[in-house]
């Protein structure tokens, strides 16, 4: 897909025509758009932060990567934050397994990080948002 087309601004104006309609934005705008994405976000409720390519940042920059997440969390809550694991590939990216592994501990450490993140957002994070918002029962995140 042209970049062009992948715009946080587009998916603003689907958004504004169908305010139900969830949408997930698939690396969040990373690495140029994650602040047009705040915006979009800032404004639709239904607008979701898919961060699989922020591994990329964190594990390159975690105090930077800190910084980022924190100004989503603070701007449109960690309730709309996703992880995902569909970036683990890549320059300086060898072992996938070792990879996901890091990526995992780079959101479980959030809270000993930072105060702004609890344990309760780090469960949420790893999936009790994709839970709720695919609706999907019974399983247990940590």
């Amino acid at each position: 897909m042209k970049p062009r087309y992948g715009s946080p601004h587009l998916i603003g104006d689907v958004q504004s025509e169908l305010p139900d309609l969830k949408i997930i934005l698939g690396h969040a705008g990373f690495p140029y758009q994650w602040q047009e994405a705040i915006t979009v976000a800032r404004r639709n409720p239904n607008v979701y932060f898919e961060i699989s390519q922020w591994y990329q940042l964190a594990s390159r920059d975690y105090r930077r990567f800190l910084n980022v997440l924190k100004e989503v969390a603070d701007e449109v809550g960690t309730d709309r934050i996703l992880f995902g694991s569909d970036h683990l590939t890549g320059p300086g990216l060898k072992d996938s397994k070792a990879d996901l592994t890091a990526w995992v501990d780079c959101i479980r450490r959030l809270p000993q990080e930072d105060a702004r993140f609890s344990a309760e957002d780090v469960v949420r994070i790893l999936g009790r948002n994709a839970q709720r918002l695919l609706k999907i029962d019974g399983a247990q995140y940590a």
